[in-house]
């Protein structure tokens, strides 16, 4: 047996990293976002059935086998290769965009909003992570080093690894995981855009986010030829922090409720609350007194004084946000519900 190891250890700690990346990174970003908002697991597993179906059940089986037969027909070089290329980015956002479209249609209908359309895209983009990087490279890791121990025989598999982390340098290994991280920004982002199909209406905004996915793909594939992997990985983190900052702008509260023309229902209800309290600016309040309390029944006189409300001025006006779980049926599955009741003093 070769005494000399396949793997140093600096390629080692860089494939654990890009495989806890992939593996281990999707989860702990969906149980952060879920602990902070509060958003549906359903949200997360429709994304991720998405891209089962859209990726492994209706492009890949076709693509890969084609994009193998386009390499040995063109040796990989050529203007026929890089038109397939753009071909297969392409294909990716015809695929995937409408199938987030659908999975927002039929699978989160009654959960239109910010912390659903984050969730949905860790869910794809975690589960892409997962099984196109996270298996293979942890898979890798653990071949290599059972070949180091000895308890991988000689043959065709040990040639395969010997083959795969031959030359293999820690920035090499490193780079899978990073570009999962950046796929799955984007893939969060893209969600939020598709999303203002529904907020904001018009299939603009599936086709936005098709044009949006091809461009950051071909844009990595043709660097990758030019430049290399680090060029590259360091555009497709730049593409996927801006399609993300596109994403929250176009979900944010403030965002601007014009678009090309049209608004949503929304932003014109903002507009119209902000011109009501606009229109009737209010004057310094009285503070609350024992007086005011004599009036109220015991148990809310007790909350008032134990609240340290007596002798502070008179709330005016009142916001009121409401979580709720409401049913169609007994047994039926529960739909997430939110509202906000905004509540002001009358001027005589």
């Amino acid at each position: 047996m070769d005494p000399t190891p396949l793997l140093a250890p600096g390629v080692a700690a860089a494939l654990a990293v890009s495989a806890g990346l992939a593996l281990v990174g999707p989860v702990v970003a969906v149980v952060v976002w879920r602990w902070r908002t509060g958003a549906p697991w359903r949200a997360v597993g429709a994304g991720a059935l998405v891209f089962f179906v859209s990726q492994l059940v209706l492009r890949l089986p076709w693509q890969a086998p084609l994009a193998a037969w386009v390499a040995r027909s063109t040796g990989a070089q050529g203007p026929a290769w890089i038109g397939f290329l753009l071909l297969s980015s392409l294909t990716a956002g015809l695929f995937e965009e409408p199938g987030r479209w659908l999975g927002y249609r039929w699978l989160l209908r009654h959960q239109l909003d910010r912390r659903t359309g984050v969730a949905y895209g860790l869910g794809h983009g975690g589960l892409e992570a997962m099984l196109l990087v996270g298996l293979s490279v942890g898979g890798l890791l653990v071949a290599a080093l059972a070949a180091d121990a000895g308890k991988l025989p000689s043959g065709p598999a040990l040639d395969a690894v010997r083959q795969q982390v031959g030359g293999l340098t820690p920035w090499q290994a490193l780079a899978g995981g990073v570009e999962r991280v950046s796929a799955m920004v984007l893939h969060v982002g893209l969600s939020l855009v598709v999303l203002q199909a529904f907020t904001r209406g018009g299939a603009r905004w599936v086709w936005l986010a098709i044009a949006l996915h091809f461009s950051v793909n071909a844009s990595a594939m043709l660097v990758m030829r030019q430049a290399g992997i680090w060029p590259t990985e360091a555009l497709t983190a730049v593409a996927a922090g801006v399609v993300l900052w596109l994403g929250l702008r176009l979900t944010s509260a403030e965002a601007a409720p014009a678009v090309a023309g049209w608004s949503s229902l929304r932003s014109s209800y903002q507009e119209k609350l902000r011109a009501e309290f606009a229109a009737q600016p209010l004057a310094p309040s009285a503070p609350l007194t024992e007086t005011d309390l004599a009036v109220l029944p015991g148990p809310v006189q007790r909350y008032l004084r134990r609240s340290g409300a007596v002798g502070k001025p008179k709330p005016r006006n009142v916001r009121i946000e409401f979580d709720a779980r409401m049913w169609r049926k007994p047994g039926g599955a529960p739909m997430a519900a939110s509202s906000v009741d905004c509540e002001k003093e009358e001027l005589e």
